[in-house]
C-alpha cells in the first residue's frame, strides 16, 4: 500500500485530499488486484455541530505479473462515491450523529447502494470524562448492524467535542 495525504486546517474545520495506491496478490486466484482510489474530504466545524463531506473516485483492475502480458489490456473497474456525516453536540459530552453514504456510479453497471448509519456518543462527567459509551446502528440495502462500544481513554480529561476536534490523532 502506497499513499499520500495532504490536509489544510482552519479555524472551523479542515480539507483534505489523498491518493492510494493497494496491490493486493490474494484476492482473486488469478494473480491479484491492483487499486487506486483518490479522496478529497472536508469537515466544517460550527460551535455544536461537525459536517463532513467525503467524496472518492476508485479504480480495481487484475494485477499482471507476467512480463509477456504486461502491455495487454485489463478490463478496470471504477467508481465514485460520496458521503456525509453530520454530528450534534446537544451538550460539550452528548453527541448524536447521521450518516449516509452513496455509490453515485459503477463502471461495470452493478447496482448502486446507500448505507445509513445513526449514532450516540456519551461521556459522563461524573466518571471523570475518561469513559465513552457509544451505540451505532448501520443500515445497508441488506445488511442491519447494532454496535455497542465501552471506550477509556488514557490522555487528558476533556469533553467529547474537544476529544473529537483537537485529540482525535
Amino acid at each position: 500500500l502506497y499513499g499520500a495525504i495532504g490536509e489544510y486546517y482552519f479555524s472551523q474545520g479542515w480539507v483534505g485530499a489523498s491518493a492510494n495506491y493497494q496491490r493486493a496478490d490474494a484476492i482473486h486466484s488469478a494473480g491479484g488486484v491492483d487499486y487506486d482510489s483518490y479522496v478529497l474530504a472536508g469537515e466544517w466545524q460550527p460551535e455544536h455541530y461537525t459536517v463532513a463531506l467525503h467524496l472518492m473516485r476508485s479504480f480495481q483492475r487484475p494485477a499482471q505479473e507476467d512480463a509477456s502480458i504486461l502491455w495487454q489490456p485489463r478490463e478496470t473497474l471504477s467508481s465514485n462515491a460520496g458521503e456525509i456525516n453530520v454530528v450534534s453536540y446537544l451538550t460539550p459530552n452528548l453527541a448524536l450523529n447521521f450518516a449516509f453514504g452513496q455509490t453515485l456510479h459503477n463502471s461495470n453497471s452493478a447496482p448502486t447502494h446507500g448505507t445509513n448509519q445513526f449514532g450516540l456518543r456519551w461521556q459522563p462527567e461524573a466518571l471523570g470524562q475518561n469513559l465513552e459509551l457509544a451505540a451505532k446502528a448501520d443500515i445497508t440495502y441488506d445488511t442491519r448492524a447494532i454496535n455497542l462500544r465501552l471506550s477509556y481513554y488514557f490522555d487528558s480529561k476533556t469533553s467529547l467535542i474537544s476529544r473529537d476536534r483537537n485529540l482525535r490523532y
